[in-house]
């Protein structure tokens, strides 16, 4: 006896696989009203949002966030900033004589030093001026004069002398002896 051929029962099967999401699926039910039934709430919510303009101020109101001269400075707190300043700004006076030679002698930078060959003397050059040990030379330092006394000139120091104060310095700025 022959067999019955597959094919129409594959296609059977076929066709009902593909026809089947057609037939179970049901139409998606809507969480929104009609929009017929939506109109009254819509209209209500656009009167609310509604924004209508400010009516204009009176020429003659000051405004109170920002009112005339409020960008200048207060003097009463240009006075407490100055009076903080000067109460945190260290004093620029030297303590005492030490530190006031040590200031000072900063400003003293020779142009070189010699020998003289008949008596062996040391001198520094400043500029046209030359100072043999003894020798006095003037500074100002913040508007006063401070005299101070060359007392050792060596091959790469010199040495000054402020109100018994010694202060030893190299003769070329930033070597050290």
């Amino acid at each position: 006896m022959r067999q019955p051929h597959p094919f129409p029962l594959y296609g059977a099967l076929l066709a009902s696989m593909l026809l089947a999401p057609l037939v179970f699926t049901a139409a998606p039910n809507a969480d929104l009203p009609p929009a017929t039934k939506r109109a009254p709430s819509v209209k209500l919510a656009e009167e609310m949002a509604r924004q209508d303009d400010p009516a204009p101020l009176p020429a003659d109101l000051k405004y109170p966030f920002n009112p005339l001269g409020f960008d200048q400075p207060d003097a009463e707190e240009e006075r407490a900033k100055a009076a903080a300043q000067v109460a945190s700004e260290p004093s620029k006076q030297p303590a005492g004589d030490r530190q006031l030679l040590e200031t000072i002698a900063q400003q003293v930078t020779p142009d070189g030093t010699a020998i003289l060959p008949r008596t062996g003397e040391s001198i520094l050059f400043f500029r046209q001026k030359k100072l043999k040990v003894g020798g006095r030379l003037t500074i100002t330092f913040e508007g006063k004069d401070y005299e101070v006394e060359l007392t050792a000139i060596d091959r790469t120091t010199f040495t000054l002398r402020l109100n018994n104060v010694e202060v030893t310095r190299p003769i070329k700025p930033g070597k050290t002896p």
